[in-house]
């Protein structure tokens, strides 16, 4: 069963995450000129994190 306290700490989590993930690909675009691995990298991490936040808070 899913309290609200859980569905609160996955979503710091998940938020925490992608802030790591979005430094990641700042990184990966201006230090090693790689725009599109930081772009898909950006990307495919935005849809992961809101995928993730949906279907937890819906189950």
């Amino acid at each position: 069963m899913n309290t609200f306290f859980i569905k609160i700490f996955f979503s710091l989590i998940c938020f925490y995450l992608f802030l790591y993930i979005i430094s990641f690909s700042i990184f990966e675009i201006k230090n090693n000129k790689n725009v599109l691995g930081g772009v898909f990298t950006l990307v495919l991490s935005i849809t992961a994190i809101l995928y993730s936040n949906i279907v937890f808070w819906i189950n």
